[in-house]
């Protein structure tokens, strides 16, 4: 039985769980300081996108639409610098300059703590969380639970319902009239450019919940983990028809060019039949609206 859709006033103040910590809010946030593309659609579905007042990471082209880019790309950038694996770089210090009253993902070196004291709520995305040992177990599901989640944050519970319900009837559009792909084999990586490694995606990830909808096998269904390093020996031994490979949206050459430059790349069968298809990371992680048009994009390349 579906959830009883929240409606009406949020009544604050409001106590949430995150990442196994309570987050109190005393009224709903006003100054948002935003440190990535995920949850963009969340903002802009609840009509408060013009409540970021900075941001911070990468925010490529092909997201959202030219308006919604247009609108993001104006709010001022605090930096995009990240390390090899796609991870924003940025101190608390720098975020408490900025006067926020809500950050939106937590980078890895920013205390919650720290934030809490200068009066700073900080929610990340339950797939991102570092404190919590809870496997995320995502799902679509998950991404309705979360847009009213933000709803009651925001005041904004019947807007969050109305786009709940868009989301269900995107999700069966992107599943309608699929070839039947039983017995195709995927696996989902981000390779590191010049590194010769890849981390691999497992069944605790959104990309697993995509290609497992789309009927395809993940070669790493057995691994209970979100994201983990893998090598190419591990991977030749499971040998994908298809690869999907995220990148951070600077080009998607270089994911391309990461794996095949590793060597014996080349015995993959994907990598021999061109079998590939690159996808920004947001299209598929964390789960997010974003991974919904992403699992349109997957059901595309695979169709052909």
């Amino acid at each position: 039985m579906a959830p009883t859709p929240l409606s009406g006033a949020t009544s604050y103040p409001l106590t949430v769980e995150n990442c196994g910590t309570e987050v109190t809010f005393d009224r709903a946030p006003e100054r948002i300081l935003l440190t990535g593309s995920a949850q963009v659609p969340y903002l802009d579905d609840l009509g408060v996108v013009d409540r970021i007042i900075s941001r911070a990471g990468v925010f490529p082209e092909g997201y959202f639409s030219d308006e919604l880019q247009q609108q993001v790309e104006s709010v001022p950038l605090l930096t995009d610098r990240v390390d090899a694996s796609g991870h924003l770089k940025i101190s608390s210090e720098t975020i408490i300059d900025e006067e926020p009253d809500l950050l939106l993902g937590i980078p890895d070196g920013v205390d919650r703590a720290v934030l809490k004291s200068a009066g700073i709520n900080a929610i990340d995305e339950p797939a991102m969380c570092n404190e919590s040992s809870e496997k995320p177990n995502p799902s679509f599901e998950k991404i309705y639970e979360r847009m009213r989640f933000y709803g009651e944050i925001f005041d904004r519970n019947d807007e969050a319902q109305a786009a709940v319900e868009a989301l269900q009837a995107d999700v069966a559009a992107a599943l309608e009239g699929l070839p039947d792909l039983k017995g195709q084999t995927v696996a989902v990586l981000w390779p590191e450019a010049g590194a010769g490694t890849f981390y691999a995606y497992g069944r605790q990830s959104m990309s697993f919940v995509q290609t497992e909808a789309l009927g395809l096998t993940n070669v790493y269904d057995d691994v209970d983990e979100r994201v983990f390093e893998s090598t190419l020996e591990a991977l030749l031994g499971r040998d994908p028809d298809i690869l999907v490979l995220l990148y951070d949206g600077r080009d998607p050459q270089v994911p391309l060019d990461a794996i095949k430059q590793i060597p014996g790349a080349n015995d993959l069968a994907a990598v021999r039949e061109g079998r590939i298809m690159t996808q920004l990371f947001n299209f598929s992680e964390p789960p997010t609206p974003l991974s919904i048009e992403g699992l349109h994009k997957i059901a595309e390349f695979v169709a052909q």
